[in-house]
């Protein structure tokens, strides 16, 4: 089962809120931050491949969201705090999938 880290956070970023972009240990964050954290509507890039495109909230994926992972897979659907949490969808990479309610990370 996909799970989404709950415990990562970003480093500080050097203006306290607004727009901008933070390139940090070959990641890339671009988008809204506040109190020096993502939040609002950003994207996030790994450098694994792995992208997040959504809602923030301190620093964590909260809201809608999308993610796609590098081998293929993708979800698409609500988070909260870093998980799936709520209505998604999410795709692996043969093209089954599962729709419906998710519960902290898990269907």
């Amino acid at each position: 089962m996909a799970e989404v880290e709950a415990a990562e956070r970003f480093h500080p970023f050097l203006r306290e809120s607004g727009y901008g972009t933070e390139v940090v240990d070959g990641s890339r964050y671009e988008g809204n931050f506040e109190n020096f954290l993502p939040n609002g509507s950003g994207r996030k890039t790994w450098m694994s491949g792995d992208a997040y495109q959504g809602e923030w909230k301190e620093g964590m994926r909260h809201g809608k969201g999308e993610v796609s992972y590098a081998g293929g897979a993708k979800y698409v659907g609500q988070f909260s705090e870093n998980l799936f949490h709520g209505k998604g969808k999410f795709t692996w990479p043969d093209g089954t999938y599962y729709d419906g309610q998710w519960i902290q990370g898990r269907e």
